[in-house]
Formats: structure tokens, sequence, C-alpha cells
């Protein structure tokens, strides 16, 4: 019995360390509408998309509203083809999916031959339409050009979205949206 009242604090030790890397995501999600020029969803058109560092692909059919959805997708940088029968082929590159991001990209198709195809280059895109969470990417090259005062991470916790520092400066000071725990991006859960 005192074997495992020894094992049992480690026990605990290792699901705490465990629960907070639960919740981080390396994943990005690609959704949206099909429709033809006058505005009316395409049920059934091909979606496929192409990892331009991989080269990996993934197709789906839009549904009966002209929706798609490519859930759990590596991040990274994308080439999106659309088409149906009846209808140009159109082609969007450069499309990039950030961590945690589900990135809203409607496509309208153009009538022609599906053997005509029109290529595009991505945008920007609207704001974010799919979720209500507010989430933010730091890029490797926005953290080496910040001003880090003393080195310290935390610092750049007040890049995330509704971040506010109640006046201490460091970790525990840091607010977000009213919580005392940082975006799950961070830990804590």
């Amino acid at each position: 019995m005192s074997k495992w009242k020894r094992l049992s604090p480690a026990l605990v030790v290792i699901i705490a360390i465990a629960l907070p890397s639960y919740a981080q995501t390396n994943r990005a999600t690609l959704e949206g509408t099909v429709t033809d020029p006058s505005g009316a969803t395409i049920s059934g058109a091909r979606v496929k998309i192409s990892a331009a560092e991989t080269g990996i692909t993934q197709e789906r059919t839009t549904n009966f509203n002209g929706q798609y959805r490519f859930p759990g997708v590596a991040t990274g940088r994308y080439t999106v083809s659309v088409s149906n029968s009846g209808f140009k082929t159109k082609g969007i590159e450069d499309v990039i999916l950030d961590v945690g991001q589900t990135r809203t990209l409607d496509v309208s198709l153009q009538i022609g031959e599906a053997s005509e195809k029109v290529d595009v280059l991505a945008e920007a895109g609207p704001a974010e339409r799919s979720s209500a969470e507010a989430a933010i990417v730091i890029r490797t090259d926005q953290v080496a050009n910040l001003p880090v005062n003393g080195r310290d991470w935390s610092g750049l916790t007040l890049l995330a979205p509704f971040a506010q520092d109640d006046g201490g400066g460091n970790q525990r000071t840091i607010r977000y949206a009213g919580r005392s725990c940082p975006p799950p991006v961070f830990s804590c859960r």
C-alpha cells in the first residue's frame, strides 16, 4: 500500500502537466460556400486542397447547402481548386492557414466549360465569421522584432486579443477579457 502512496503524487504531477498540452493545437480548419454568379449555392461541387510544401491533397464535395469543410488540416500554404460540371474550374493559390484558425473561403464559380480554368491569388479575406472566439498567431518574425524587456516571454502574452496588464508587468497580473488565466495557446485550463 505504501508503494501506491508514493506513486500517487507523481501521477498527479504527470496529469497536471499533460492537461494543458492537451488544449494545444497545431491544426486549422478551412470552410466555405460555393456559389454561382447569381449567388445560388452549388451542391455537389468538388473542392480539392493541396499543401504547397508537401503536395498532400484532400478532397470534399459540397453539401446540399453548397458548403464544404476541411477540419484538422495541417497549418501552411495551400492551393484550393473548385470544380463542377457546367462551370469553369477555379484555382486559388496562396491560401494560408495558421494555428487554431478557422478560415472561411467562399468561392463563386463562373459559368462555362469545366475544362476552362480561372486562377486567383488568395487575399486576406473577411473577418472571422465562423467563431466568436478571439485568437492570434504570433509569428517568429514578430517575436524577433519586438523589444522584450529583460527577455521575459510573458511580455509577449500582451499581444493576445483582450490582454490587459493590471499593473504588475508580469504573468500573474495579465488578464484576458477579465480572466486571470491565459488563453489556451499559452497553457492553463
